[in-house]
């Protein structure tokens, strides 16, 4: 009997003392990170250093946090099991910073036909110029047009890049770049009372503005020439005088601004006021046709459908300070200006805003005139007249640190 107990009171020591073993040596998992560049700092549950750590971890969630000055932080929560032994290699990306593509202050800024290239109007050479974004790095552009272009306060491209309306002081004016052959270009002068004029997508039609005097107030669908002219809208029975006009996307309808926003059906010619919520300043059709995003006079955007239902962006600013997704589920949006200069993406379904990190050194970044590159990974823009091209990146690394 007494044999017994001591076998069982030794049994007993030697599981507390195998317990005790297996809890020091064997019950903690262990963790190897190792990030890329070495110097970056690394940060495991309680564990600091810099470059490669190890470090035995209790079961469970842990916490990794790696950071370099210049580079995207990364972050995230790891599950451990009981005697795990797992090795991560983090290779962090280096923060955007924005790169000057062109020195001298532009305007009508736009992507040709072809989205091989953008175009503007160079104020400094008063041509209009071509940038190809082949490679961005070393940015090439040449001159599409004699230097012709001082001056003017209105500047429409037609869709294919081809045409273009301009204004210098109250005449308006079409250029014809011939493809870009300098030599065969040509300027037409259109009829005066012309107010705001747009080009339907398919660039056969023009509708315009029309009050010549006389009191007549008209909204005029025309051919790209002026020909065959329509008065598809009488504004003398109404209260709207010298708007902006917006067609559509899908050429269906035309959006008009004047302190309110309508909608004018191009096939029924019939107008409808849009129930915004205050004066609007400005507005632009999202690339579905089916909505508008407008800006407030107290500076506030808001989008709107064509049953009237808006939706808040809890945004500020200029509609230019705002780019589309091609597919309208989005938009970015710059706001502020030297170290507080932001751009964020913002889903139209449920408002959720995701910020673009960027290396703000450059303190006199005021971003505005938003245009997203076709493959929509990267940004231009324009900042104190000049042009900047800034890849866009969430901060977000795939699983495994890459």
């Amino acid at each position: 009997m007494k044999n017994t107990r001591i076998w069982l009171l030794s049994g007993l020591v030697l599981l507390l003392i195998g317990g005790v073993i297996f809890f020091l040596f064997f019950w903690k998992a262990t963790l190897s990170v190792s990030p890329t560049p070495a110097e970056a700092q690394v940060s495991v549950g309680d564990a600091l250093g810099i470059g490669s750590l190890t470090t035995k971890l209790s079961p469970g969630e842990s916490k990794v946090m790696v950071s370099l000055l210049g580079y995207l932080p990364y972050t995230q929560i790891l599950e451990l099991k009981t005697n795990e032994k797992r090795s991560l290699e983090i290779e962090l990306r280096k923060l955007p910073i924005p790169q000057e593509l062109i020195g001298d202050r532009i305007q009508y800024l736009a992507l040709d036909a072809e989205r091989e290239s953008l175009l503007y109007l160079n104020g400094g050479t008063k041509t209009i110029e071509r940038l190809f974004l082949e490679n961005l790095l070393e940015p090439r552009h040449d001159s599409i047009t004699p230097a012709r272009f001082g001056g003017i306060t209105e500047f429409v491209w037609s869709p294919n890049r081809q045409l273009a309306f301009f204004r210098e002081g109250d005449a308006l004016k079409q250029y014809d770049f011939h493809r870009y052959d300098l030599t065969n270009q040509t300027t037409k002068d259109w009829p005066t009372g012309i107010g705001s004029i747009d080009w339907r997508p398919d660039g056969e039609k023009v509708a315009y503005y029309y009050e010549p005097g006389g009191g007549e107030k008209s909204l005029i669908r025309a051919n790209k020439d002026n020909g065959e002219l329509e008065r598809i809208f009488n504004f003398q029975s109404t209260d709207i005088s010298n708007p902006t006009l917006f067609w559509s996307p899908d050429g269906k309808k035309i959006a008009i601004l004047t302190q309110k926003l309508y909608i004018f059906d191009v096939f029924s010619k019939s107008l409808a006021e849009l129930q915004t919520n205050g004066s609007v300043k400005e507005a632009r059709w999202l690339p579905t046709s089916d909505r508008l995003l407008y800006q407030e006079n107290n500076g506030r955007l808001t989008v709107i459908n064509l049953e009237n239902q808006r939706t808040e962006l809890s945004l500020n600013g200029s509609v230019a300070d705002c780019a589309f997704f091609a597919d309208g589920s989005a938009l970015v949006h710059a706001s502020g200006s030297g170290q507080i200069a932001e751009f964020i993406k913002v889903a139209f379904d449920n408002s959720v805003q995701t910020p673009y990190l960027f290396d703000a050194a450059i303190t006199e970044l005021a971003p505005t005139n938003l245009l997203l590159a076709p493959d929509e990974k990267t940004l231009f823009f324009t900042s104190n007249g000049k042009l900047y091209a800034l890849a866009l990146d969430d901060g977000i690394y795939a699983s495994g640190g890459q």
